[in-house]
């Protein structure tokens, strides 16, 4: 995987892939997993200079760019611009010529008289294969068939007989891109003109219906062609079919001879427009042939300033890529960057160590302090070297970070603490000081400090299953939120928080009032659940940062008893799904709180966390911090704070684990003793509906069932029964 999808050589073969089916909902990363988010503005910060902390989960051209200020070669402006993805593109044509196999049939249909072609494949199967594709006519092909087509009319005419056998040719030609072989009938005598494109024609055909040993003959015999338009490409895409031959059918011979022609063809003024191509060409026959020397050549090129960056990237990073996929060796021994990526992403200690103590050099350093274990003899000169670095150097956050960690896993916290705190003091980009926020979390010697290092500032999205940093600008919903909660603060908050402290959080002004508020909800969900005293402060700090809660928070306290009170808060957590029991990391449920979530993202359902993290879990870096199953710190509590938060939360999952068994046998009990309550049958409908809409079980059908029967036995004639027409 990329930053973003580079311009590849398109002889290049790789199996189609399918993502699984959506919907691919976001996730707030709050440092990068993969690199530098997908963004031109986010590409251009990290390959300018703002690396932050680097991981070795990162995509490897983000480590070779890391590498690069590492070792001190920064990139010039030269080399920023040329690794910025892409610019996206507004789309000004008509929806008809968006696809180039769109804009030739369009283009095909102003000759009169010309047969109908719906619709053309540009890709071929793989000789041998069932699964496998590769595109066989590329965009190039059909959007120059389309400028010859109008050319052609122009000189003879739209109407003309050899404008329409020129078509019959091209047609014929393109059948081929999926199918085939079909290849045009040679013409004699008539227009020279003609005559030349049919030979270009047939060359083509051939190449396309993958008889590439014919097609090199009549490429070459359309460059020995003095008459021929095509001539000055004829030798140059007579190599194309031996590549094609030689990386379709696996015949290094064929390669080998491509690259003499090529060499022929950069020896040619004549070529001159094919010698970009054709230097890139045997570059990729190099690559083939010796992918090993092949990365190790690209790997030189990229720490040298003024190199082709881009082209030296790409094949820089897929070599590497195909190399480790095939299990073959990588060349580290030949390459100082290879070197460097594969230990690092290894984790390689004792290799880091060696290489840092060799040379001293600043991505050894970064290598030896991620991966060094708290008991390596060389970690107290390994820390003492990361001290020395200035805050503006750009190993400094890297070297930072992961120190502090080492001295956290060696029991130096109150070293560890004071490490933290000078860094955050002159950290600036979000994604380091986050980290060392996590990190300072961890080393929380109270409440105070707990709340203080909780909020994190969201640096990117992560898309499940994608595996891409995508900018926060992409989601409406994430681009408005600046500050959020990750698991290390919401985990031992929902475990071990009790809720007298919750209502503290939701009033200090340690945190942000966006979060108070989602605490006041939350807590006062739990304390009503648990039949809390604090369940009357938190609602009424409720409706002071939720001015849309008004009505059920008034609606809640100013029932006469607790009785009273608990049905409620009961009728309006039916009424708003939203509410939940929980405190959500991230981003959190994104439909407004009365409103049904259409991918059954309602009410809740506390579920303990498997024992193993998913392959897809999207903020990694916590994981060098807590097991994954006990994610956040909890030594800040006081231990008769930690044995009551507990004991609450047991009663809870006991209680409402599931949000929807607790509310539905709630709602019927309420309605068995008090069926003149004007509310019940409202509430009775509220029950069955969010046994379709929240997360069930086999015990929520029997409630659905009792809640239905209750509602049509008694109240038959109310709008609330006319309206639920099921059970579930």
């Amino acid at each position: 995987m990329r930053r973003f999808l580079p311009v590849v050589v398109l002889l290049g073969l790789g199996a189609m892939f399918t993502w699984p089916c959506g919907p691919f909902f976001p996730e707030f990363e709050y440092a990068p997993v993969h690199g530098p988010a997908h963004s031109a503005a986010a590409v251009q910060r990290y390959d300018s200079g703002q690396i932050g902390v680097i991981r070795p989960h990162f995509f490897r051209e983000s480590l070779v760019v890391a590498y690069r200020y590492l070792s001190g070669v920064p990139l010039d402006a030269a080399e920023v611009k040329a690794l910025a993805p892409p610019a996206p593109q507004k789309q000004t044509a008509p929806a008809d010529e968006w696809f180039a196999t769109s804009r030739w049939l369009k283009a095909r249909k102003t000759v009169p008289g010309a047969p109908a072609v719906d619709n053309l494949d540009a890709d071929k199967e793989v000789p041998g294969s069932q699964f496998q594709q590769f595109e066989n006519c590329t965009d190039a092909s059909f959007d120059t068939a389309v400028s010859t087509l109008r050319d052609r009319a122009a000189k003879w005419g739209a109407s003309s007989p050899s404008l329409a056998e020129w078509l019959r040719g091209q047609d014929r030609v393109f059948e081929n891109c999926s199918k085939g072989p079909a290849i045009p009938a040679p013409l004699s005598g008539g227009d020279p003109l003609l005559a030349a494109d049919r030979q270009y024609q047939i060359a083509a055909a051939e190449f396309y219906a993958g008889r590439f040993a014919a097609a090199e003959r009549d490429f070459d015999a359309v460059a020995a062609n003095p008459a021929s338009p095509w001539r000055d490409g004829g030798h140059y895409l007579a190599a194309r079919a031996l590549i094609r031959d030689g990386t379709l059918n696996s015949k290094p011979d064929s390669l080998k001879a491509a690259e003499t022609k090529l060499q022929a063809v950069l020896a040619d003024p004549a070529a001159q427009r094919w010698h970009a191509s054709a230097r890139g060409l045997i570059q990729f026959i190099h690559a083939t042939l010796d992918p090993q020397g092949r990365m190790v050549a690209a790997g030189k090129e990229l720490l040298k300033p003024g190199a082709d960056i881009r082209r030296a990237m790409t094949d820089y990073t897929h070599l590497y890529d195909r190399l480790e996929e095939s299990k073959a060796p990588l060349p580290a021994a030949e390459s100082e960057l290879t070197d460097w990526i594969a230990a690092f992403q290894a984790g390689d200690a004792p290799h880091a160590i060696e290489r840092w103590r060799a040379g001293k050099a600043m991505p050894w350093l970064v290598a030896a302090l991620q991966s060094a274990k708290p008991t390596d003899a060389a970690v107290p000169e390994l820390i003492a070297a990361a001290r020395q670095i200035a805050p503006d150097a750009p190993a400094y956050a890297s070297a930072t970070y992961f120190g502090i960690l080492l001295r956290i896993r060696r029991g130096e916290n109150d070293a560890a603490r004071d490490w933290a705190d000078r860094a955050l003091a002159t950290s600036r980009l979000d994604s380091t000081v986050n980290l060392l926020r996590a990190e300072r979390l961890k080393l929380a010697r109270d409440w105070n400090e707990f709340l203080r290092y909780g909020p994190r500032r969201p640096v990117a999205l992560e898309y499940t299953f994608l595996g891409s940093d995508d900018d926060l600008q992409s989601d409406p919903e994430a681009k408005s939120r600046t500050v959020a909660l990750d698991v290390d603060f919401t985990h031992p908050m929902n475990t071990a928080v009790p809720l007298d402290l919750w209502n503290a959080a939701a009033r200090g002004a340690a945190l942000p009032r966006s979060l108070q508020a989602e605490i006041a909800r939350v807590g006062w969900v739990r304390a009503v659940v648990l039949g809390h005293p604090a369940a009357r402060p938190l609602a009424q700090r409720t409706r002071e940062l939720n001015p849309a809660w008004a009505e059920a928070i008034d609606d809640y306290l100013k029932q006469p008893d607790a009785a009273a009170a608990g049905f409620t808060a009961v009728f309006w957590m039916l009424r708003m799904p939203g509410m939940s029991a929980e405190l959500r990391s991230g981003i959190g449920r994104t439909t407004a709180a009365n409103k049904i979530d259409d991918y059954r993202d309602n009410w809740w359902q506390i579920v303990p966390p498997p024992a193993e993290p998913p392959e897809d879990l999207p903020r990694p870096q916590l994981l060098d911090l807590y097991p994954y199953n006990a994610m956040g710190p909890t030594a800040f509590l006081t231990a008769p704070q930690r044995s009551q938060g507990e004991e609450q939360a047991r009663r809870l999952y006991a209680t409402a684990g599931n949000a929807v068994y607790y509310l539905c046998a709630a709602a019927i009990a309420w309605a068995r003793a008090h069926p003149q309550d004007p509310r019940v049958p409202e509430a009775l409908h509220l029950a069955v509906r969010a046994t379709r809409y929240g997360q069930t079980d086999k015990e929520t059908s029997p409630l659905s069932k009792e809640a239905f029967d209750l509602l049509h036995s008694r109240y038959p004639a109310s709008p609330w029964a006319k309206q639920t027409k099921y059970w579930y």
